[in-house]
């Protein structure tokens, strides 16, 4: 294992205190250079982990708050599409600011769903998220994050608000019995634009005992 791939357990709290003392170092971009531009500071930060399993040094820590920033971004847009969902291209757009591949066209996919057939997602998922590896060697430079994704709190909706039941949902819609369920997001280092997320692992959300996860 080389000495800049880890794997680890570490917490929101534990990447700020240690990018804080790393002054402007940034994790090196795979060949041809490029520049590592931060996303804006998360809002509404999802719940960390507990305490981290191993230190990070101040190029990985600065590579995990970078990618975590990114995914928190995601979960808004998320969310605020969910909510509201949009026709085509409109969700597309904004999504190619955050992901690519599987996560952009599965997440897609499931907000035109809503748009045909009328719903929507009212509320706040809740997250807890925790980066549990990160693999600077590349190519390209990428980090792990688990996410506990509780759906509790994030009914799908008609028209008008009513609740629809999961077995009401037409079966095109992908709708999951309210729960918590894990995504493993793998976030990459793309040369030109910065760090997406690249997938899921599953595609698909599942519980948790099924990933191997604990929550």
């Amino acid at each position: 294992m080389s000495r800049r791939t880890f794997v680890v357990v570490v917490t929101i709290a534990a990447l700020a205190a240690a990018v804080a003392g790393c002054g402007d170092r940034q994790p090196p971009p795979p060949a041809p250079p490029d520049q590592l531009t931060p996303p804006p500071s998360p809002v509404g930060s999802p719940a960390a982990s507990p305490t981290p399993g191993r230190d990070l040094d101040p190029d990985q820590a600065a590579a995990a708050a970078q990618a975590l920033a990114v995914y928190e971004r995601f979960l808004e847009l998320e969310t605020t599409l969910a909510a509201d969902p949009p026709p085509p291209p409109e969700s597309d757009e904004r999504l190619n600011k955050y992901t690519t591949s599987g996560v952009h066209g599965r997440v897609l996919l499931a907000v035109h769903m809503l748009h045909d057939h009328g719903l929507a997602r009212t509320g706040t998922p809740r997250s807890r998220v925790r980066v549990t590896a990160v693999d600077l060697d590349g190519p390209p430079p990428r980090v792990t994050i688990v996410d506990c994704f509780d759906t509790t709190t994030w009914p799908l909706v008609d028209r008008e608000g009513a609740p629809v039941a999961v077995a009401d949902a037409p079966p095109e819609i992908y709708a999951v019995a309210p729960g918590t369920y894990v995504r493993i997001i793998h976030v990459h280092l793309f040369p030109g634009d910065g760090w997406l997320l690249r997938d899921f692992d599953p595609p698909l959300v599942r519980e948790p005992d099924e990933a191997e996860v604990t929550c």
